[in-house]
């Protein structure tokens, strides 16, 4: 997303919400941008900032889950795969980074290897797409593995009240 792409997107989604002018809201937006835009390529990955913006709304936890599954569900069809499972992982911690100081946040592989077990179907149901040559988890799947799972829950929780972000770390993410 550039500037311009970012501002309409908070427009049109915060503005009656937030009560505030197109100035206001547009300097809001431009102060967000630069936080997201950590590289200075005058973008912003989309994936990142809806996914992190999400997490850290005041949604409840299973809107906050099916929210994120709508945006990696990129065809539609009701499932994902772990590529999508994966990337979901990878861009959600990359945006919380960028506008939160977590010093133990999970690393790439670790985010990669805690993918995989939602595909377990020892902890999972999981269907099996042979056009695609892969395996999916439908939403309530996702769903249900990802409230029973303590490293989620933990994160949810820690993100989940930005005033008590200060107060404490959320707990290590585990991938076994």
């Amino acid at each position: 997303l550039n500037i311009d792409e970012l501002q309409d997107m908070i427009r049109l989604s915060m503005k009656d919400f937030m009560g505030i002018s197109d100035k206001r809201l547009n300097a809001l937006s431009e102060v967000l941008f630069r936080v997201y835009d950590d590289d200075c390529n005058s973008l912003v990955d989309s994936f990142e900032f809806l996914s992190s913006i999400a997490v850290l709304s005041s949604m409840s936890t299973v809107e906050k889950l099916r929210y994120l599954y709508r945006i990696y569900d990129f065809d539609e069809s009701g499932m994902i795969s772990i590529n999508e499972l994966t990337l979901m992982f990878h861009a959600c911690m990359a945006g919380l980074s960028k506008i939160c100081d977590i010093s133990n946040a999970p690393i790439e592989p670790d985010l990669d290897r805690f993918a995989t077990i939602f595909f377990d179907p020892n902890f999972s149901p999981v269907i099996e797409d042979a056009d695609k040559g892969t395996v999916m988890i439908t939403r309530d799947s996702f769903i249900s593995f990802a409230l029973d799972s303590a490293e989620i829950n933990s994160w949810f929780a820690y993100f989940g009240d930005l005033d008590d972000v200060s107060l404490g770390k959320p707990e290590p993410f585990e991938t076994e």
